[in-house]
């Protein structure tokens, strides 16, 4: 079980990597990489989980996601609505593919609603489809986080144990 993260913003910190890892192909990343805002969560001095964040005026769009242990990708997340909170955006929007069931209750466990759907966004430049828990990875569903709406009362505890 990894131990607390530190939170940086460094592009040198950002695991190449751990994002082919997650299925990013080399020129997105680079593409992105040089425009984007690199969040790294370090355990160990090793990224450990890691976010590309595009500055779309009055919100922010996580774009690339990856991660070695689900806790440290929340703690990740967590930070970066606080961080984003203090800087008075609106909100933060995220997606993830229809099959990835890990990350689809994730981000509603800390906060994040379902806004909407692209639909054959990951099949629209290829023929290849990615199976997730015997699901075909099509369609990408994006989530927002209201960094101005107070957080929801919820039956039981959310995923950083708050009740």
């Amino acid at each position: 079980m990894p131990g607390p993260a530190s939170i940086v913003i460094d592009k040198e910190k950002i695991d190449i990597g751990l994002f082919k890892q997650a299925q990013y192909s080399l020129p997105d990343i680079m593409l992105y990489l040089n425009t984007a805002i690199p969040f790294v969560a370090l355990v160990d001095g090793e990224a450990a989980a890691q976010c590309l964040i595009e500055d779309k005026g009055y919100y922010m769009d996580i774009t690339h996601v990856a991660y070695r242990a689900e806790e440290t990708l929340t703690e990740l997340l967590i930070h970066i609505e606080e961080h984003y909170k203090e800087e008075n955006k609106a909100f933060i929007e995220i997606g993830c593919g229809n099959a990835n069931m890990d990350l689809y209750a994730l981000f509603q466990r800390i906060g994040f609603r379902v806004i909407g759907v692209k639909p054959d966004y990951f099949i629209q430049d290829t023929k290849k489809v990615e199976v997730l828990h015997a699901i075909a990875n099509i369609d990408m569903i994006r989530f927002r986080y209201n960094l101005r709406a107070k957080r929801l009362e919820t039956i039981g505890s959310d995923a950083l144990g708050r009740t």
